[in-house]
């Protein structure tokens, strides 16, 4: 206790989205709230090869910082698709670990899903060409990392047989 006040066991950080060439995030740019800081008696990282989240104790105050993050993701297209390939690999590889299953329909609607995600939900039409090529990027990882599910279980459904 300082002053009157108690600090909080973990507390969010806003991580604002940039694309490449931006010097500063766009008002309306994507964001998530995360807890990234945090004492080790009230949580600790969950055991997930691919998503960083933070899994707090009961009890846990939990309070928010004022200041963000201007979260630099990726400096170009080819930075971005290394980035995507990579990260679809480790992120097929983990749902069949954990034994996600699709539908093949779910490899059609994918990509076109989730290219409108981005382009009109994250308002990524507003970024322009650089908008629009994130957004089809993005669409086209997500359509990987469903398709390199469905060839990594056939192929373990095979060595079965």
């Amino acid at each position: 206790m300082k002053n009157g006040w108690r600090l909080a066991d973990a507390y969010h950080v806003r991580i604002v989205e940039m694309l490449p060439g931006e010097k500063r995030p766009h008002r309306l740019a994507h964001f998530h709230d995360y807890v990234r800081l945090y004492r080790k008696s009230a949580g600790s990282f969950s055991d997930s090869t691919v998503h960083d989240t933070v899994q707090l104790r009961g009890g846990a105050q939990v309070s928010r910082l004022e200041n963000v993050v201007h979260h630099r993701s990726m400096r170009g297209t080819f930075e971005q698709i290394e980035k995507f390939n990579a990260y679809s690999s480790d992120l097929a590889r983990d749902m069949v670990a954990r034994k996600r299953r699709f539908s093949y329909l779910r490899l059609v609607f994918e990509m076109p899903m989730s290219f409108l995600k981005a382009y009109l939900f994250r308002m990524y039409f507003l970024r322009g060409s650089t908008g629009f090529i994130v957004s089809m990027n993005y669409a086209i990882f997500r359509h990987l990392r469903i398709a390199k599910h469905l060839e990594l279980k056939k192929a373990a459904e095979s060595a079965r047989d």
